[in-house]
């Protein structure tokens, strides 16, 4: 058992490195290839350091674990939110400066249509493929509108490493974060398996807390190097890749409808959609009030005592 904790301790690690090398890739892309920092956190970033859960939820899927695959998923969006945005605005000034209105409608448009699919008609090969073409539009759509790239000028002391080492840096970052979370998401399991946790449960906490901590390494990674942009355009571009591309695929492996299992879990996961929309909404470059980052955190802790009471 104590091996277990070992590994664990070494996902946590192997995940603040390969944030640590993912942000600085990807900022050092945007400035060689002058790639808007919204388009960069929202795609780069943010699916990128979504491909542990998706990794982990076709898995579960491909095993018959379904309650897990989509308890990780609607959990993952429900902790980006509540804990890690609520964590980096109760501790840092955050000032979204650019983001646009078509980010904002695929946002609700792709969460909207996930928790119709899911808790009405099912998530099947028909309603996968929309959630898919739903990803794609919105990949393209938020490339035509976010071309402003960074404006800031080199200089002589800000002379950019090459293409090829910054995409290793990206490859390096990437490896670092999927070896990580497939160590901690393992021992996690194994540590909830024997206090006796059910599927749904697992899959709720311990996998979508697991799964989401490369999100929460690189949001405060963007926060340390005053990239407060890409920190929250993560958290976006996370969610709009959690219940697109993840479902999409499972429903067109696995149709099945496990909606009536996770009704508490849909509401709360409605509010989330409804805090981070807001804030992008209505906070456009200015400093995000503090009191809705403890407001999330407070939301998530009753959020748990709902679940396990």
């Amino acid at each position: 058992m104590l091996m277990i904790y070992v590994l664990l301790l070494v996902g946590i690690f192997l995940l603040y490195i390969g944030a640590d090398y993912l942000i600085k890739g990807a900022i050092y892309l945007g400035l060689k290839l002058k790639i808007s920092p919204a388009f960069l956190g929202i795609f780069v970033i943010g699916c990128g350091t979504s491909f542990p859960e998706l990794l982990v939820s076709l898995s579960s899927a491909a095993n018959n674990h379904l309650a897990i695959a989509y308890g990780n998923i609607i959990g993952s969006n429900i902790f980006n939110v509540l804990i890690i945005m609520g964590l980096i605005l109760s501790f840092s000034a955050v000032v979204v400066k650019k983001t646009t209105n078509t980010d904002i409608i695929f946002l609700l448009l792709s969460n909207i249509l996930f928790l119709i699919f899911f808790f009405v008609t099912g998530i099947n090969l028909f309603t996968g493929s929309i959630l898919l073409v739903c990803l794609a539009g919105s990949l393209l759509l938020s490339f035509k509108s976010n071309k402003d790239g960074y404006e800031e000028e080199l200089t002589v002391n800000h002379i950019l490493p090459n293409i090829l080492i910054i995409v290793w840096f990206i490859v390096l970052g990437f490896i670092a974060l999927f070896s990580g979370s497939s160590l901690l998401i393992d021992s996690s399991i194994a540590i909830a398996r024997n206090f006796g946790m059910s599927e749904k449960i697992i899959g709720l906490t311990i996998v979508a807390l697991g799964t989401s901590l490369p999100e929460l390494a690189s949001s405060i990674v963007a926060i340390m190097k005053k990239e407060s942009d890409i920190a929250v355009f993560n958290i976006l571009g996370s969610n709009i890749f959690n219940v697109t591309a993840i479902p999409g695929i499972i429903g067109i492996m696995k149709p099945y409808n496990l909606g009536s299992q996770f009704l508490l879990d849909g509401i709360f996961f409605a509010i989330a959609l409804i805090i981070l929309s807001g804030v992008l909404l209505k906070y456009k470059n200015i400093v995000i009030p503090k009191y809705l980052g403890i407001l999330s955190l407070f939301l998530y802790g009753a959020y748990n005592f709902f679940m396990f009471t």
